[in-house]
């Protein structure tokens, strides 16, 4: 039945975003400009080669284009060397199946049509297009390969294709848990989408309500260990979208989440310190505020973290793939993603399970990785929380190969210099384990190293993740690679949930 063949498997497949419009479709003629949007509300895309569908769509709340569209011709005005696409809307008792399904006029359309399966409603010639021959290439009249990507339905979101113009699109889908189906429509011209989904994804979680880091804090006293603090980086909804590559600076003050727990001395929250690039010249991210620029690179959106004054990136944190999903019924269902993190939120000790999810509540799931290798340096003596970290004990003036043999606690053994390679960064030089630190020290992949100090000033202790390296918490249960945030609704709603 060709590539776009229908069965009783396939239909439920095919099915893309569900959205039904009850307008009179007015069809032009030559040419048709088919444009994706993407809905908020839903997480999923739709596109539509139907001119007065597009104007109702470019001001419908929720909706917006993410700048990938294609030429075509009116399906009435096709010659007879393109293809008809015919669309159908999907409405079934099903969950998460309310849809849309394209398909080829001769096979798909003309099969549909003689099965007459329920819940479908035929909505029309959507387009006409050349299709790629059975290698799945396209022609020289029609370079131009339109890609498709499908996500079942799961987790609360109705199946949904993904068209785009470029392979990295594609993969990005895939590294979210879409299926590459490959080229299935060719054009003469096309534009690749101005942001890819990760991309999409952010901006319009920031646009919508916010982003949130929770943190939770504990105090150990004697075998019993309860919740110090509570606490999240709010960063604010921009006024508009990131600007590209340049990016927008953005400060994310802490706010407290907990109604009864005050806030810590925030002048002595963990942060991180980087060897940026000389020992002399150590970087701490901030803390109070939080402050960062955020940028798209790429098909990525890249966070720099700055230091307190906000003039220094510290370190960069790429986001590879970002989802959003909606939080509704009761805290005793919080999802495992959330639950994997933030176990507190999934226990009767911290929260009212009977407690329900505000409307518009939703928390984006995140994979990010080390965008460079990044040196952390911390303190061998004295405990500080800036900049001025202090080096090992009786370390003045000894070099790496006189300080070994020495002992690692947290490590759990004694080094030799064998056990490690030493390096030259910048004129620094740096002892790096061959072997990973434990996941209690670390959950993300990270190597001990050992800093000797150019000024003879000592050792310093410190750990290395190398450049690509996916950052992982530990869990309850284990290491969970993705990271959450949540929306202003979702965090008024763990307040509001929270037992103290």
């Amino acid at each position: 039945m060709g590539q776009f063949a229908v069965s009783a498997q396939s239909l439920v497949r095919a099915l893309c975003i569900g959205v039904s419009f009850n307008i009179a479709f007015a069809w032009a003629q030559t040419p048709v400009t088919v444009v994706e949007y993407y809905n908020t509300d839903l997480d999923a895309y739709f596109i539509t080669g139907r001119a007065n569908e597009q104007a109702l769509l470019d001001s419908a709340a929720g909706f917006r284009r993410t700048g990938m569209n294609f030429a075509s011709v009116s399906a009435l005005a096709a010659p007879s060397t393109l293809s008809a696409i015919c669309r159908y809307y999907i409405s079934t008792q099903a969950p998460f199946v309310s849809s849309h399904f394209y398909g080829v006029q001769s096979t798909d359309c003309a099969q549909i049509a003689a099965l007459k399966p329920a819940g479908f409603s035929d909505e029309g010639f959507d387009f006409a297009t050349t299709l790629p021959n059975a290698n799945r290439a396209c022609p020289a009249n029609a370079p131009n390969a339109i890609r498709r990507a499908y996500r079942a339905a799961a987790n609360g979101k109705t199946g949904n294709h993904r068209y785009a113009t470029s392979q990295t699109t594609i993969d990005g889908m895939v590294a979210l848990g879409w299926v590459d189906e490959g080229v299935t429509f060719c054009a003469t011209t096309a534009a690749t989408i101005g942001k890819s989904s990760t991309q999409v994804n952010f901006e319009n979680f920031l646009l919508t309500g916010g982003v949130y880091n929770l943190q939770f804090g504990s105090a150990t006293s004697g075998n019993t260990t309860t919740t110090s603090y509570v606490l999240t980086y709010q960063t604010a909804a921009t006024t508009g979208p990131v600007p590209g590559n340049v990016g927008a600076q953005i400060n994310s003050p802490i706010v407290n989440v907990a109604r009864t727990l005050p806030l810590p001395n925030t002048a002595t929250l963990p942060r991180d310190r980087v060897l940026f690039p000389l020992l002399r010249n150590v970087f701490a991210s901030s803390v109070d505020p939080a402050r960062f620029t955020v940028r798209y690179v790429g098909g990525n959106v890249e966070f720099d973290t700055l230091t307190d004054d906000g003039k220094q990136a510290t370190l960069t944190t790429v986001a590879s793939a970002a989802e959003n999903y909606v939080l509704t019924g009761t805290f005793a269902s919080v999802p495992i993603d959330i639950a994997a993190i933030y176990p507190a939120l999934a226990s009767s000790g911290s929260v009212n399970l009977n407690a329900v999810w505000r409307p518009g509540a939703a928390y984006q799931k995140r994979l990010g990785t080390r965008k460079a290798d990044t040196h952390f340096i911390g303190d061998c003596g004295a405990t500080t929380y800036d900049d001025n970290v202090t080096p090992c004990p009786n370390s003045a003036g000894k070099t790496l190969e006189s300080w070994f043999p020495l002992n690692d606690s947290v490590q759990g053994r004694t080094w030799q210099l064998s056990d490690g390679v030493i390096t030259n960064v910048n004129g620094v030089r740096i002892w790096v384990a061959n072997i990973e630190r434990p996941t209690s020290a670390s959950p993300t992949i990270s190597y001990r190293t050992y800093i000797q100090a150019p000024d003879g000033s000592g050792i310093y202790i410190g750990a290395l993740q190398r450049a690509g390296t996916a950052l992982r918490t530990n869990t309850a249960t284990g290491i969970a690679s993705h990271q959450i945030r949540f929306n202003q609704a979702a965090i008024d709603s763990i307040r509001a949930a929270l037992n103290f």
